[in-house]
């Protein structure tokens, strides 16, 4: 249940880029977008089989849901930096190195994109010093296990 509720919040909160959100609730948001993703490439072929072309509401329909699939993976991108102190303007960095390598037409943007974006959403949680971490953070340590906690938005 854990896993849907995550995909059905990530995507209620597409438009909210304050507040934090932890690892565990990013990775099953991630697991549950690729499954978003698979289910519209399905539609888009079957709609593309019964009307023989893409041609009026079946394309707007896979553009609106991939665009809006996007912006909610944005938000919980950002709000996963949050979690580990950093802003969210970071991934702008991402942005940059895409246009710098293609400009000088060596190619592996990507792949250096991908280590990188990795690195920033799988970093541990800042609970210390957190500018983007709301007062009312309730934080439970067990030994041997990651800090749990209860995640609200900034006002």
């Amino acid at each position: 249940m854990f896993f849907i509720k995550n995909g059905v919040e990530g995507y209620r909160k597409a438009f909210s880029y304050k507040g934090v959100a932890d690892r565990k609730s990013y990775l099953f948001f991630v697991l549950f977008q690729w499954i978003v993703i698979i289910l519209v490439a399905l539609a888009s072929f079957y709609l593309k089989v019964i009307f023989q072309d893409y041609s009026g509401v079946g394309l707007f329909i896979v553009i609106g849901i991939s665009l809006y699939s996007w912006l909610a993976g944005l938000a919980f991108s950002v709000r996963r930096l949050h979690d580990t102190g950093q802003s969210g303007w970071i991934l702008l960095i991402l942005f940059i190195i895409v246009l710098i390598v293609e400009a000088v037409g060596e190619g592996g943007g990507n792949a250096v994109n991908a280590i990188f974006f990795l690195g920033l959403m799988l970093a541990k949680t800042k609970s210390e010093n957190n500018k983007y971490r709301p007062d009312n953070f309730n934080l439970t340590k067990v030994p041997g296990k990651a800090p749990q906690g209860t995640y609200r938005t900034l006002k």
